[in-house]
């Protein structure tokens, strides 16, 4: 599979910037799982931290010497293992109980360092060298950029709240940095080693995720032991936690909606991989959106799988206007192709998914059920009353808003992404983020015109996944934020691009 890989890699052309052959993408992804798997049943001692480190250096050393490989490693980290591999410091203030240092924060301080660091000669020696790009997509980001870090000072200063309310500012930055590395690794390597780039990190992703997903299925069904939810019991004692939920699947993730978003978003990075006639690495994909369809199923998350299924309707109508407006009728047959090839493997997937453990599936039967049939169940009342009770905080407390994070100054899980940014900044700060979604919706847009399949296919999964969020953020205050800065730059990225070439 790798054979596919390199041979697109060499498109790429750029001798500063190594592509990685077989061999240093396998050490690579050993480096990678070394390092995760200590970081997720590791006890912190002196012996953890020297060894941590030693991996770590190594790891370091080859994102520098291999760039592309090691993003893709940064990209599986962040969103398949970021909260499983963190490393409780200091005892967590206000809203997240699951303060600490991440694996995923040092690699990415690795990787940045090596990155500028090349960067920096590469300028010396490019007369074209990548810049900090300033556009119209780019412009739509700024004020959600500029209030994101003013605001929680201002809050800390103004209200009194613990200094660590205001250390969101440096996440900010950091999640910045995401979207000026999508746009960088797009400028230096072009759009086809990117994408199939993105294939393997998804890939490995959904694959470690399902392994899990599955492990936990079967104690579930009483097939397996809890003995063998080794990841579960370390997670649950470093954070002093009940035990987990095992009716529904978390995989990797800590949570069953995390989970679920996570398998919908791979799911429809694969299925906008299939709307354009491209012939590589076709087995990876075909088995990445199987797997990424069953850890969306199994998390039994209703608010991931409406929003995926309004996500493809929004796609359908997407599809129909470039076969009519824009004459490529392939897209409709792509599309539909896509549907049946994906219902029929898991008409041959889930009767298996069902006789080991019909927990999960049953779940979200039932509770779609009791949905249509008595309206709403325990766990949606709660979450209305939630947001009654943040909006009402902030009538009689917080006249002009939190200012730092609303779940950290109410106190209150909102499970709503925009009643959270209301509260926090008032409609201004609200309409900031909005025009920040409509970025990579105007940019995905314009790129799934494009006559380059690599293009059209990133630009269709960057509009997609941003229609998938903005649903999903209704019933959920997701914050994962890699796939929102990562598209945000890719998209500024290919916003100027000639619909030819």
């Amino acid at each position: 599979m790798f054979s596919a890989y390199s041979t697109a890699l060499q498109s790429a052309g750029r001798t500063n910037w190594s592509v990685g052959s077989l061999g240093a993408w396998l050490s690579g992804m050993g480096l990678t799982s070394a390092l995760s798997l200590l970081f997720m049943l590791g006890i912190p001692s002196p012996i953890f931290w020297v060894t941590a480190g030693s991996l770590l250096i190594a790891w370091g050393l080859w994102a520098w010497l291999y760039p592309l490989p090691a993003f893709a490693c940064l990209i599986s980290v962040w969103t398949t293992v970021y909260q499983r591999t963190t490393i409780p410091l200091l005892p967590g203030e206000g809203g997240d109980s699951l303060s600490g240092i991440s694996l995923g924060d040092l690699m990415w301080g690795a990787y940045i360092s090596g990155w500028l660091w090349r960067g920096l000669h590469f300028q010396r020696e490019s007369k074209n060298p990548p810049a900090v790009p300033f556009n119209f997509i780019t412009a739509l980001m700024v004020p959600y950029l500029i209030l994101s870090m003013i605001l929680p000072i201002l809050g800390v200063l103004a209200y009194g709240f613990p200094p660590s309310f205001a250390f969101i500012v440096a996440r900010h930055l950091q999640w910045l940095s995401f979207a000026l590395l999508g746009y960088w690794v797009i400028k230096v390597y072009g759009w086809k080693p990117i994408f199939i780039a993105l294939v393997f990190a998804y890939t490995i992703s959904v694959f470690a995720d399902w392994t899990y997903s599955a492990i936990q299925l079967m104690v579930s069904a009483g097939t397996l032991t809890k003995d063998y939810l080794a990841l579960d019991n370390t997670f649950a004692e470093r954070f002093h936690m009940g035990s987990f939920f095992y009716f529904r699947t978390s995989g990797l993730q800590t949570n069953p909606n995390a989970h679920g978003a996570f398998g919908a978003i791979a799911l429809t990075f694969f299925i906008c991989s299939f709307l354009f006639r491209l012939r590589e690495v076709v087995t990876l994909r075909l088995t990445g959106s199987l797997l990424a369809a069953l850890i969306l199923l199994t998390s039994g998350s209703r608010g991931a799988i409406l929003a995926f299924c309004v996500n493809l309707i929004i796609l359908c109508f997407i599809a129909a206007s470039h076969a009519l407006v824009h004459r490529r009728h392939q897209f409709l047959l792509r599309l539909l192709l896509s549907f049946l090839g994906l219902a029929l493997a898991l008409c041959l997937v889930l009767p298996l998914v069902w006789a080991t453990t019909p927990h999960a599936l049953q779940r979200l039967q039932l509770s779609l059920s009791f949905v249509l049939d008595q309206g709403l169940d325990e766990n949606a009342a709660t979450r209305i009353e939630n947001w009654q009770l943040a909006l009402t905080k902030l009538e009689t407390e917080f006249p002009l808003g939190t200012w730092v994070p609303a779940d950290y100054a109410t106190g209150i899980s909102i499970h709503n992404r925009y009643i959270s940014l209301l509260a926090q900044g008032l409609p201004f700060y609200l309409l900031a983020f909005i025009m920040t979604l409509c970025a990579p919706l105007l940019a995905g847009y314009k790129m799934s015109l494009h006559e380059a399949p690599y293009v059209g296919v990133i630009g269709m999964f960057a509009m997609s996944s941003i229609i998938f969020l903005s649903v999903f953020w209704l019933t959920e205050n997701y914050s994962q934020p890699l796939p929102l800065w990562l598209l945000l730059g890719i998209s500024s990225s290919g916003w100027r691009l000639e619909q030819r070439g």
